[in-house]
């Protein structure tokens, strides 16, 4: 069984920074709330920005995957290829129109009795130098390839 984690890739000093700075002012507006004795609107701020941040964030580590002979694994919970079509695109669908949103790859893992299907999205936040976009592009390819070898 291979496992692949694509949080590696876009793990980058620009995240490292972006963690850093939320995680510095959390601790300074709590520390300064607590200090001048705030009034509870300030906390009320204080846990949405510490709420948005967090999932802002959280769309960059979706987890690790892994492809075995009997079941694709998304966060340690097993969809059999009996119960589950999984389909991987390795081309990155990027935003259009005017907004500035992260491109991505996708992952359908689609119910074969309910067809219920569920969305999984691999941000790439990978900077283009050291090739980090072509060793994301590598992987997707090699996890698509085992997904059809495996679920055929």
């Amino acid at each position: 069984m291979k496992k692949y984690r694509f949080s590696k890739n876009n793990l980058n000093l620009s995240t490292v920074i972006l963690i850093v700075i939320f995680t510095c002012s959390l601790i300074t507006f709590l520390v300064l709330a607590i200090t001048l004795h705030m009034r509870w609107e300030f906390f009320a701020f204080l846990f949405a920005f510490a709420t948005s941040s967090f999932f802002f964030l959280k769309r960059l580590f979706p987890g690790a995957f892994a492809v075995g002979e009997e079941a694709f694994y998304y966060k340690e919970k097993p969809y059999p290829y009996s119960e589950y079509i999984i389909e991987c695109d390795a081309k990155l669908i990027r935003s259009t129109g005017a907004s500035r949103a992260l491109s991505y790859y996708r992952i359908v893992i689609i119910n074969r009795d309910t067809r219920a299907e569920k969305l999984i999205r691999v941000y790439n936040a990978t900077r283009r130098y050291n090739d980090g976009e072509k060793h994301l592009q590598e992987e997707m390819e090699e996890l698509r390839d085992q997904i059809n070898q495996y679920q055929v």
